[in-house]
């Protein structure tokens, strides 16, 4: 290979910082159209957060909210409150600050993207991250961009634990999704599907002709080891809640809500019954749960529901491009789930490059933990519409598009080339310029970027 003379590398090298700056100052104008979009502070329970926050700074962070919101993002606003600020102050300021989160969190994500990936994709997935989604949803006081980052780095470290186990490894997943969980009540799900992946080998373990306990105590300390550092790391906060709510994992949605068939009912039922507070004031036959749920609820019912779901998602991604809530992701998605798709039929039909068992494994994780998520999404939908709940899986899948690229076979054999990979991602890189010239001509003064 053709290497450069010190005036290419240093052109080069000017050329790179060139385009980081310019892409930095692009993102920060596009966030700050969108923050003079955000005026009213009520909206989107960003109000929530902002006394949340300020109850943090008062009690010494000793103030762990009322189970609808999780404290690490208010505790993080509350270190720069101040008693003398008025809440329009505080409301700015706010908004500022996430914006410097979700800067720092492209840095981490992009450094990641770009050590891992080919340079063409991680430009093209950054550009992505960055400009359809951070710059729309930073400008407010909500914990969601905090959220999507943390969801990621352990997400990524769970494949990277998956494919080369270590002991430090297994730590860092545990720690990643409890701070992704203390920030918003979604990550149990994200280490349950972990875990659950190690039956992969576990069964391939169990099912050899002569079975290794060595192999199969390792397999077990794997999955068991993030879990226990998940509880751990989380348990003053579970046993908080535990002698207020009287259960550990009480959190009003997922306990509550999710069992209600819509937010009205939601708001007349346990949450009108103090359910922040306490476990309801109401009678125990009326609290909804699974149970009464289903005691409640034809099979015909319940599969609408589910149907209702998959259209307001599709909705949210893929309706019209002037909605107030479209980011432009849904061809982005859909290409990237097809070529997760051909790249895995590629490598199953090349008898030279067959799928080991870790490749199984990372398979049935990422597979597992897209769909749970997408259908409790689907079964949620009912109670808040909008896409801020989706947006957690975009930096996964994009990450696991990346990994489908990445073990795509060359050979002939199965009819893919990596040439074609890479003509899909440039055309998708043009689209991604196409849609952010509209974007900062128009669409960012109109999104709402609260949903």
């Amino acid at each position: 290979m053709h290497k450069l003379s010190p005036v290419g590398r240093a052109a080069k090298l000017l050329l790179v910082f060139a385009t980081v700056g310019f892409s930095l100052a692009l993102y920060l104008r596009i966030t700050e159209i969108q923050r003079d979009a955000n005026v009213n502070m009520g909206s989107m329970d960003q109000f929530a957060y902002m006394v949340f926050a300020k109850k943090a700074y008062e009690s010494g962070y000793s103030y762990t909210g009322g189970r609808a919101r999780m404290p690490l993002f208010p505790w993080i606003q509350a270190l720069f409150y101040s008693p003398e600020m008025s809440d329009e102050a505080f409301f700015e300021q706010g908004k500022q600050i996430n914006v410097l989160i979700s800067v720092a969190g492209i840095a981490a994500i992009g450094a990641a993207f770009v050590s891992k990936f080919s340079k063409l994709y991680a430009s093209y997935a950054i550009a992505l991250i960055a400009f359809l989604c951070f710059a729309i949803k930073a400008p407010w006081f909500q914990a969601e961009i905090l959220f999507y980052v943390l969801f990621a780095f352990a997400f990524m470290l769970a494949v990277e634990s998956i494919r080369w186990p270590k002991w430090y490894k297994s730590i860092g997943v545990g720690l990643l999704f409890a701070l992704a969980h203390f920030t918003k009540a979604s990550g149990l799900l994200g280490i349950a599907m972990y875990a659950g992946s190690f039956s992969v080998p576990l069964l391939a373990e169990i099912y050899r002709r002569r079975p290794n306990r060595q192999g199969l105590t390792r397999i077990i300390l794997l999955a068991i080891a993030p879990l226990v550092i998940f509880a751990a790391a989380l348990f003053p906060y579970f046993n908080e809640s535990k002698h207020r709510y009287g259960h550990y994992l009480y959190n009003v949605s997922t306990t509550f809500y999710m069992w209600y068939d819509y937010w009205a009912e939601a708001k007349e039922g346990t949450k009108a019954a103090g359910d922040r507070e306490g476990w309801p004031d109401m009678p125990d036959e009326e609290i909804p749960s699974l149970t009464k749920y289903l005691a409640e609820h034809t099979s015909a019912q319940i599969a609408q529901r589910f149907v209702k779901g998959a259209a307001q998602m599709y909705k949210n991604a893929c309706g019209s491009a002037d909605g107030p809530s479209q980011f432009g992701l849904c061809v982005h998605v859909g290409i990237g789930l097809l070529i997760i798709l051909s790249c895995v039929y590629g490598k199953l039909v090349d008898a030279r490059h067959r799928p080991t068992l870790k490749d199984a494994q990372i398979f049935v994780f990422v597979a597992s933990l897209l769909s749970v998520y997408s259908v409790s999404f689907m079964w949620f939908a009912s109670i808040s519409s909008g896409p801020r709940f989706m947006l957690m899986l975009l930096i996964p899948l994009l990450w696991s598009v990346g990994l489908a690229l990445e073990a795509a076979p060359a050979s002939s054999t199965s009819g893919l080339k990596a040439s074609h990979y890479r003509a899909v991602i440039a055309v998708m890189l043009v689209i991604l310029l196409s849609q952010l010239y509209h974007l900062v001509v128009e669409r960012a003064a109109q999104l709402f970027g609260g949903f």
